[in-house]
């Protein structure tokens, strides 16, 4: 009886210690963040911080990518919050190349700041992810190339800046890093 006790009281601490560990609070933690200063009084932005400090204070989870199609060197992690009350969160991170120009940021946001406007425009082709999500593809003349997606209650984009879309490579590219990030 006294193990089972034991064994009781030993879980409830596990299990307390794993909430107080995660930020579960629906707003963003902002206790190893430092606002940037900014005169828009609508939102707030934070310089960036390196991806586990960005997981850490996130009140939801993100899936980051963890291959692109170059060498590339992973940015800190831009956070920004819409609201006062620090709970419309987005965040970026780009993944610059080592040897030219290209660079493919993702964007995470977990409410509709863009999506619902992108579908309603007749300006991006619908693809569908792996998983049966319907995503927006669009190349411009920028060159560069997007992939939008609604998963969740959260709005996915990755950009693939500086690359033409020859042979729909630069799409095949951003549906191979939005199906492992949907996955």
């Amino acid at each position: 009886m006294k193990s089972i006790y034991s064994l009781f009281c030993f879980t409830i601490i596990i299990l307390f210690a794993s909430a107080c560990s995660s930020n579960n609070s629906g707003s963003l933690d902002t206790s190893n963040l430092e606002e940037t200063q900014s005169e828009e009084k609508s939102n707030r932005e934070f310089y960036p911080v390196p991806r586990d400090v960005a997981l850490d204070a996130l009140p939801f989870k993100v899936e980051f990518p963890t291959s692109v199609p170059f060498d590339a060197k992973e940015s800190g992690v831009a956070i920004g919050s819409w609201d006062n009350n620090l709970s419309e969160i987005s965040l970026s991170v780009t993944y610059e190349s080592t040897v030219d120009d290209e660079e493919i940021e993702y964007v995470v946001a977990n409410f509709d700041r863009f999506y619902s406007n992108m579908e309603a425009d007749n300006i991006y082709d619908e693809i569908t992810l792996d998983d049966g999500t319907n995503a927006l593809f669009q190349e411009t003349s920028f060159p560069s190339s997007s992939l939008h997606w609604f998963k969740d209650g959260k709005e996915h984009n990755l950009y693939y800046n500086f690359v033409f879309n020859e042979n729909n490579q630069a799409q095949e590219e951003l549906l191979k890093i939005a199906n492992f990030i949907n996955n």
